[in-house]
């Protein structure tokens, strides 16, 4: 019973360690300039150069409450020296082995600063910068058309081990979690590891049985595995926008144009303690969101003749500072818009880093969504000063100790 729960964690972490919530800074606490406009569905014809055809389908569907706040663009993104140092050598050193899937003569940062193809830019996004490692706390939330909503709450510590020299060194990152809320899943717990190469190495993971006191392995999760955290919305891969193995797919960039997409998003911060006011039936509360006009990359992922996924095709927005993905679409084998996704990135000056504050998976079908990252102690969560985990922390034996 136990091993069947496994997507049910693996929903709250796989997407954690990119999505995580954003503590509140003394920035926080300056006046929120307005929106310099509004894009509605009454008004998309105007702005259809700078939207998505995921974010018309949203205005469209939601034509009495949805709008999109449009701000000023603000250039905030900054990352270590050493990193910006690594990201140098890596545009002249770095290749991609076709047969393995590895990089070759890879230091820590963005693999391909200047990609010339689709896979490579996917390869930004997974191995992107989202700090050393942390702690958070963090819930999800599936609300139903009518606006009703159930919640998970975890506890987790993630190490990225990617991004330094003297962790495992076959690992993408490391991952250990517990469940505190709600009261009947409390007690559970899960331990990833994340491989360099999914496509070659499975992702291992273990639960913790909490009636037989003992770590399980547990089977893997990947690929269009409905994760019924999500009450089946999403799938294992389109966590974070998307991660995983890339072998299924062809990766194609489409262009770098501008358009407008969720950024800056200092209001969320703060108001991830008032679910009331930002859970709103089909969306998030549009008044406490941010769009700005960005130039992204846009990279299209087909399905490989011979392969099969649940999404024929996908359509990812990525942001060419931070290499995450803002706006991810997903379409059904009849080539049918099905899935828009939003990550609502802001920038964490003194790690410095940026990341999504929460990320929205919709439905245009049913109307359903699913919430990752929702952060009610911000002011806690998440730490990025804790010192580095040891191994002996991701063991089997680690998770005893963790769940307990």
């Amino acid at each position: 019973m136990m091993i069947r729960t496994l997507p049910v964690l693996i929903a709250g972490l796989i997407g954690v360690y990119g999505i995580v919530p954003l503590p509140l800074g003394a920035d926080d606490q300056q006046p929120v300039a307005p929106a310099i406009m509004q894009v509605n569905a009454g008004n998309t014809a105007e702005h259809t150069a700078q939207l998505t055809p995921g974010l018309v389908a949203l205005l469209e569907r939601y034509p009495g409450s949805l709008h999109l706040p449009v701000h000023a663009s603000e250039d905030r993104h900054t990352v270590p020296d050493w990193l910006t140092e690594n990201n140098a050598w890596n545009a002249e050193q770095v290749q991609l082995d076709q047969t393995s899937g590895l990089l070759i003569n890879y230091r820590p940062g963005v693999p391909f600063p200047e990609p010339a193809n689709g896979l490579e830019l996917i390869h930004n996004h997974l191995y992107r910068w989202r700090g050393l490692q942390l702690e958070t706390r963090s819930s999800d939330a599936t609300v139903q058309a009518n606006g009703s909503r159930t919640m998970v709450t975890r506890e987790s510590t993630i190490r990225f081990d990617a991004m330094q020299s003297d962790t495992e060194p076959e690992r993408l990152l490391s991952v250990i979690s517990r469940t505190t809320a709600p009261a009947r899943k409390a007690g559970s717990g899960v331990l990833i590891h994340e491989p360099l190469n999914p496509a070659q190495a499975e992702r291992s993971a273990w639960i913790w049985d909490a009636g037989r006191r003992r770590a399980l392995r547990a089977p893997d999760a990947s690929y269009d595995t409905p994760l019924p955290a999500s009450d089946g919305l999403i799938t294992a891969d389109e966590l974070d926008g998307f991660n995983g193995a890339t072998d299924r797919y062809d990766w194609q960039i489409i262009g770098s144009p501008t358009l407008l997409v969720p950024y800056n998003n200092d209001a969320l911060v703060a108001a991830q303690t008032d679910l009331d006011a930002l859970l709103m039936p089909g969306h998030l509360a549009p008044t406490l969101t941010r769009f700005e006009a960005r130039q992204v990359w846009h990279l299209r992922a087909n399905v490989k003749s011979g392969f099969r996924h649940r999404y024929a095709q996908r359509d990812l927005y990525i942001d060419p500072d931070s290499w995450m993905i803002l706006i991810a679409e997903h379409h059904d084998q009849q080539g049918q818009l099905w899935k828009v996704n939003l990550s609502y990135a802001r920038h964490r000056d003194e790690v410095p880093v940026t990341l999504p504050v929460m990320t929205a998976y919709h439905d245009l079908r049913d109307g359903r969504y699913f919430v990752q990252g929702i952060n009610d102690r911000p002011e806690q969560y998440p730490d990025f000063s804790i010192p580095t985990p040891k191994n002996s922390m991701f063991t089997p034996a680690g998770l005893r100790r963790y769940v307990k």
